[in-house]
């Protein structure tokens, strides 16, 4: 079974799903909406929600850019993603918890590799499957989030993982537990789990060192959350587009779910991204403003 969209091209669903985005839109002017407005526009609320001076869609002004056109850096792109998603993600987790009157607390482990260890993407993916493992065998509930974070003088690689436990239970260290046999490793207690991850999503990620081949790694990474609290993650980190269309909608549980060729399920319609890849260059991808389109999402046999 495969999805499938039909799409549809009318002035009139144009001028709905401009509306629909919060855009003005008159019933003559189709698609004809202006790129910079509306990349302005969608930077400014992704800046205000999470606090970030990073603009991550760069409209460009040097002589030989044609108008209607912007460039995505892909290093700003991923930057607020990592912030806004270890942000949303701690935001989510203390929320759940503190509305529902759960005594926790939030414990800090600091992940260093040893001088001539060995790195693959794999090796937090086990220590986590097996912190895990410990709190399951106890009866703990946890959740997680982390960040993979490079030395800004050294650039070798290191981890922060923020985990939470009732109150009562205490982490052991990773290293001498066997969780993490590649190094060194730190715990502390944190007062402020959101304050503390904000303070490691809002450095500047350093380059990697030559001794580690970071092809393939992960940035950031969460655990532990509810199918509640999954698609509110899913909605945060879903382009600024989607979110405006996504908080049009009456119903707030709503699906939200990025399918193939650009196109995204948004609570049983299909929207395809409005802005169209031109092609690749030093300085990210370069796109153009096409306007929004609807489709319908069928499941084929």
């Amino acid at each position: 079974m495969a999805p499938h969209l039909g799409a549809t091209s009318s002035r009139s669903i144009a001028a709905g799903l401009h509306a629909l985005a919060g855009v003005a839109c008159s019933p003559g002017e189709g698609d004809s909406l202006s790129l910079e407005g509306e990349a302005a526009s969608l930077s400014e609320r992704s800046e205000r929600a999470i606090g970030s001076p990073s603009p991550g869609l760069v409209s460009l002004s040097t002589s030989d850019t044609k108008p209607g056109q912007i460039v995505i850096e892909p290093y700003i792109s991923r930057q607020r993603k990592l912030r806004r998603g270890l942000i949303g993600a701690a935001n989510l987790v203390e929320e759940e918890l503190q509305e529902g009157g759960i005594r926790y607390r939030a414990a800090l482990a600091h992940l260093t590799y040893a001088p001539g260890s060995d790195y693959t993407p794999l090796q937090i993916a086990d220590a986590l499957k097996r912190l895990r493992g410990w709190c399951e065998r106890r009866g703990y509930w946890h959740r997680y989030v982390w960040r993979l974070e490079f030395g800004e003088r050294s650039g070798r690689l290191h981890y922060h993982v923020m985990v939470w436990l009732p109150k009562g239970a205490t982490m052991p260290k990773w290293d001498k537990q066997g969780w993490w046999p590649h190094g060194m490793t730190r715990m502390e207690w944190a007062k402020r789990p959101v304050g503390y991850l904000a303070k490691y999503a809002s450095k500047a990620a350093a380059c990697a060192s030559d001794e580690f081949n970071t092809k393939g790694a992960r940035w950031w990474g969460v655990g532990g959350l509810s199918p509640a609290m999954k698609l509110s993650l899913r909605i945060t980190m879903a382009p600024a587009w989607v979110r405006r269309i996504w908080k049009r909608m009456d119903d707030t549980c709503a699906v939200v779910k990025r399918l193939p060729f650009g196109w995204w399920l948004i609570g049983g319609g299909g929207f395809r991204t409005p802005l169209a890849m031109l092609g690749m260059e030093a300085a990210g991808a370069r796109v153009r403003w096409r306007g929004f389109e609807q489709g319908f999402y069928e499941v084929s046999r």
